[in-house]
C-alpha cells in the first residue's frame, strides 16, 4: 500500500483505502488489497518456479543428449517457448493466478520433448557436416515431431471449450505450448543445428570426461 501511494500525486499521498463491511460489498471487494498482494506473490513464485525448472533442465538436457552444446540449444529453445506462452496469456485474457502459475511450471516439461527428439536424430546421423546431419534429423525425426505435436494439439483443443475455467485454461496452455514447441523445434532449433551445431567431438560429454581423467 505504501509503495502504491508513493506513485500517486502529492495531493493524494495522504489518502487511505477504506475496507467496507461485508454487508455493503462482496468479500472479494472487501479483501481487494489482500488479493492484490496474493497475486503478486503468485506471479513471483511462478516466475521463480519456471526459472528453477529451466536451471534444472539444462544439466538434464546435457545428460540426455550427451553433448553440452546440444543441451544449451535445447534450453534456449525452451526459453523461447516459455516467453512466447507467457506473452500469449494476456492476449487470451488470462491473468497469472493459482492455476495459471501451475500451468506455467508445466511448460518446461512439455516443451523439452521435441527438441530432445531432434537431438537424438542429429547425434545418430553419420553425415560428415552439421548441415547434412540436420537434414537427416529432419527427415527421420521431423515427421514424428510434426505428427506428435499435431496429435497433442488436436487432443487438447477440445479442452478449450470446457465449462470449467480450470480445464479450459489448461487446454489453452497445452495447445499453445505444444504448438510453440513444435514450431520452435522445427524452425529455431533446426536452424541452430544447421548453422552452429556441434561437429566431431565438439561438446561431447564422454570426450570431455576422458580428457578430464587424463
Amino acid at each position: 500500500m505504501h509503495n502504491f501511494k508513493a506513485d500517486l500525486p502529492p495531493e493524494l499521498q495522504n489518502g487511505f483505502h477504506l475496507a467496507l463491511g461485508a454487508d455493503t460489498v462482496s468479500d472479494y471487494n472487501r479483501n481487494i488489497w489482500h488479493w492484490i498482494k496474493v497475486q503478486k506473490e503468485i506471479q513471483r513464485w511462478a516466475l521463480a518456479g519456471t526459472f528453477v525448472g529451466l536451471s534444472v533442465s539444462l544439466p538434464m538436457c546435457i545428460m540426455a543428449t550427451g553433448n553440452v552444446v546440444l543441451g544449451v540449444f535445447a534450453t534456449v529453445n525452451m526459453l523461447f517457448i516459455l516467453v512466447t506462452v507467457v506473452a500469449v496469456c494476456p492476449l487470451a485474457g488470462l491473468n497469472i493466478g493459482v492455476f495459471e502459475s501451475l500451468n506455467l511450471m508445466l511448460i518446461v516439461g512439455l516443451s523439452v520433448n521435441y527438441a530432445v527428439m531432434m537431438t537424438v536424430g542429429y547425434r545418430r546421423s553419420l553425415a560428415p557436416d552439421r548441415l547434412r546431419r540436420t537434414h537427416d534429423a529432419l527427415r527421420k525425426v521431423g515427421v514424428s515431431v510434426v505428427f506428435g505435436g499435431l496429435t497433442s494439439i488436436v487432443a487438447s483443443f477440445f479442452l478449450i471449450f470446457a465449462r470449467l475455467n480450470v480445464v479450459a485454461e489448461f487446454g489453452v496452455f497445452t495447445v499453445t505450448t505444444i504448438f510453440c514447441s513444435t514450431t520452435y523445434t522445427l524452425v529455431l532449433f533446426s536452424t541452430l543445428l544447421g548453422f552452429v551445431g556441434p561437429q566431431d567431438k565438439t561438446g561431447d560429454v564422454a570426450a570431455m570426461w576422458r580428457c578430464f581423467r587424463r
